[in-house]
């Protein structure tokens, strides 16, 4: 295989099924493996040292794995970063063979699942996004919602009446369309509702997880208390935001607590593919992953909670989050089928 190829594999300009080829031919063999390898640590290092490459340098590299002996000199900077290519290149090579022996798990941008349910006066959707899947979704008045995994959305496919209202249960982050007339209420099921008129924010709201956040971006939100058990009750406000709020709501606890955020984008990062985990218990990064990467996690040792995690994944895949916390933090895994993984400490 060409290495002009091969290049086009790690630039993402490769067609999927010039992709599959590639793949193929590193599972062939160990030579076809070290090749892709020799290929990936020449061409990652002026990523690793914030140089875009360009042709000149595309050429660079190419004549360099084609003469095992040239010339070709890198600079300091990326001498530098040789070792950390050379591990990104082992994790790649893992990923690579994870792939071609397990099922691939559905796009991370996917289709939800959609229901709909008629009602009396109109129609009510309810749309899923599977575990390891993500979705974007437009409402009927032009609202934009990006789904994170595992969350399920309802609304009307008209909104009709004083309000605008939609039920979720996961994340979601919102740009709503802007109508002052007609606000739109968010509902959860922790206890309160989310009233905006137009503005963007983010909420976390999993059922089955003890704390929910809602983090304001730009304009104003209220927290209102959850009044659809009181007919006719007027809002109670429990808090409102402002642009770097976050409201947090912990379940048991009768005890609401807003705080200006430190950094309010990594509440959002989810939506570029980044994953951040700050002293995050282990037990919640394993859920967090679950969602993320449609995995099965099995843990043989409890003192694996006890370990809590602080990193940041860009797009990785779980084969080289799982080596990063090996190394890390020391815990062994193991990979079966049905993207299953069970953990063991070292």
């Amino acid at each position: 295989m060409k290495d002009e190829q091969i290049i086009k594999y790690f630039n993402d300009s490769a067609t999927e099924e010039e992709k599959n080829e590639i793949l193929a031919w590193v599972a062939e063999s160990e030579t076809n493996a070290k090749r892709f390898g020799e290929l990936y640590d020449l061409w990652i290092l002026p990523q690793m040292a914030k140089a875009e490459p360009d042709k000149k340098e595309m050429k660079e590299v190419i004549e360099a794995v084609k003469n095992t002996h040239s010339k070709h000199k890198h600079s300091f900077k990326k001498i530098f970063y040789y070792a950390g290519a050379a591990v990104i290149t082992l994790l790649l090579i893992i990923d690579i063979l994870f792939r071609i022996n397990f099922p691939a798990l559905p796009p991370k941008e996917t289709i939800a699942q959609t229901q709909t349910n008629e009602t009396p006066h109109n129609q009510i959707q309810t749309i899923y996004t599977p575990k390891g899947a993500k979705a974007y979704l437009t409402l009927p008045d032009s609202t934009k919602v990006k789904l994170n995994s595992d969350t399920r959305i309802t609304f009307p496919n008209k909104f009709t009446g004083a309000t605008r209202e939609v039920y979720i249960d996961g994340e979601g982050y919102f740009e709503v369309a802007k109508d002052k007339e007609h606000p739109m209420i968010v509902k959860t099921s922790k206890g309160y509702d989310i009233k905006v008129f137009g503005t963007k924010f983010n909420v976390s709201c999993y059922s089955n997880e003890s704390i929910s956040t809602t983090t304001l971006i730009e304009g104003q939100v209220n927290i209102i208390e959850d009044k659809s058990s009181v007919n006719g009750a007027k809002d109670k406000t429990i808090s409102v935001l402002n642009p770097g709020d976050s409201f947090v709501k912990q379940n048991n606890i009768n005890s609401n607590n807003t705080f200006k955020n430190s950094d309010p984008k990594n509440d959002i990062a989810w939506t570029n593919d980044v994953l951040i985990f700050n002293n995050t218990p282990m037990n919640e990064v394993l859920i967090r992953l679950e969602r993320w990467h449609g995995t099965k996690f099995i843990v043989d040792d409890t003192k694996i909670f006890d370990i809590k995690l602080t990193a940041e994944y860009i797009n990785e895949s779980i084969v080289q989050i799982l080596e990063f916390i090996k190394f890390s933090a020391g815990i062994n895994y193991t990979i079966s089928s049905n993207n299953t993984v069970v953990l063991s400490i070292k």
